[in-house]
């Protein structure tokens, strides 16, 4: 059964108890009303036509029946008063009052007419009931066939329902909502995908070249096939490290797989250490703060968080510069700071570091573009928030809150990424 029939059947239902309600109220009052309603006297002419009546009785007596023939031959106006003069038995039915009889006649007349009507408005509120009902449904109709008619690459269809502010136009509204964040989420997800494809091809085309390159001498020298397989070891493994960073990618979207008490202060001093080298190849002062801070989450994301944080201070830092790195906490969140002095950034730039694959304008920038996309995906899965800004030109700042602890945060095992 469709919803417009039983909208159809509710509504008919409806009426049907309503009007029965209303016309049990209607026979109670008149019912109530009408023994109020006396008559003084019955006319003559009523009294002759009982009398006339009364004479057909089979059962009468001879007797009776010659005073009831004085009453119906006596001059009107005295037909009242010779009634009056009969015996009991023959007077009552000829001189009752008109009241009781009125309200019988009405009450049975008004019950059988109203079931009538009843009956009548009933049918009439079912076709009503059935128009009203198609009425009502036909903008869900249309988010209907608009969802059904979507897929991929119509998610910028939108219902745009135009009807006063009610519960359907709010669903309405609700659903082009959700079809903003998926457009915007598949437009991501296709230019992650093509950038992704774009990277990896790269490698694999370097590969293919000296590959190429080197085979169709015919005789390459030590020197040549030495140097081609150097050029392969770099390009496995900066593919290695690109695929290690989608991988990461990847599972931080997907959320955290456990959860534990971690101390942000030992990871920091971890990181610290094993990007020492990497600072002073690069003449990077490196100065931490730290209080002993803790919070609930994935170790392995945080440690990556911090490292990916470091290494892109000292990559993007500028000689004999410096960077700082700070821990805070406090009462339901943990902040880590780390600011460092590179090259100015223009501010449209600084809009997007956190984009996947999106790389800063340095000559000397040879990362995959995603270091910042990874920390701002592990801090999403924490339910936490990244923030860059550059309140001094050349000096920029990423801070990043954590709330202290996370409950109901572990996904479950079964949803783990394949690789």
């Amino acid at each position: 059964m469709t919803i417009r029939v039983r909208l159809t059947v509710l509504y008919g239902l409806l009426f049907l108890a309503v009007g029965a309600g209303l016309l049990a109220v209607n026979y109670a009052l008149l019912h109530h009303n009408l023994p109020a309603q006396h008559t003084s006297q019955v006319s003559a002419q009523v009294v002759i036509l009982r009398a006339q009546k009364v004479l057909t009785n089979p059962t009468l007596t001879a007797e009776d029946r010659a005073l009831l023939r004085q009453v119906i031959d006596a001059n009107p106006r005295d037909a009242a008063q010779i009634a009056s003069k009969l015996p009991t038995p023959l007077a009552k039915p000829l001189l009752a009052e008109l009241p009781s009889d009125v309200r019988a006649h009405a009450l049975s007349a008004l019950l059988r007419q109203s079931f009538v009507v009843l009956g009548i408005s009933v049918v009439f509120a079912f076709a009503l009931g059935w128009i009203v009902a198609s009425r009502i449904l036909r903008p869900l109709h249309t988010i209907t066939e608009t969802a059904r008619q979507l897929s991929a690459s119509t998610l910028h269809q939108r219902i745009a329902l135009a009807r006063p502010d009610d519960e359907l136009k709010r669903l309405a509204d609700t659903f082009d909502d959700m079809l903003d964040r998926l457009d915007v989420a598949f437009s991501s997800q296709e230019r992650f995908v093509a950038d992704a494809s774009h990277e990896l091809r790269t490698p694999l085309t370097i590969m293919r070249t000296e590959l190429d390159v080197t085979l169709r001498r015919a005789n390459p020298t030590n020197e040549e096939l030495v140097r081609m397989a150097t050029v392969l070891s770099d390009t496995v493994d900066r593919s290695d490290v690109l695929v290690s960073s989608l991988l990461a990618l990847a599972t931080s979207n997907h959320g955290l797989e456990t959860v534990e008490r971690v101390d942000l202060t030992e990871i920091v001093c971890q990181v610290v250490a094993r990007r020492s080298a990497q600072a002073a190849q690069r003449h990077v002062d490196i100065n931490t703060r730290t209080d002993g801070t803790t919070l609930d989450g994935d170790p392995g994301l945080i440690d990556r968080l911090v490292d990916n944080l470091v290494d892109n201070s000292i990559r993007y830092n500028v000689e004999r510069g410096w960077m700082r790195v700070e821990t805070s906490a406090g009462d339901d969140e943990v902040q880590l700071t780390v600011a460092n002095t590179m090259t100015p950034i223009a501010a449209d730039e600084l809009a997007t570091i956190f984009e996947p694959f999106h790389r800063l304008k340095r000559h000397h920038d040879t990362g995959h573009g995603l270091g910042l996309a990874i920390v701002r995906s592990i801090a999403t899965a924490h339910h936490g928030q990244v923030t860059a800004e550059q309140v001094v030109p050349g000096e920029l700042t990423i801070t990043v809150t954590l709330p202290r602890r996370q409950e109901a945060l572990v996904r479950p095992q079964s949803a783990t990424p394949q690789t």
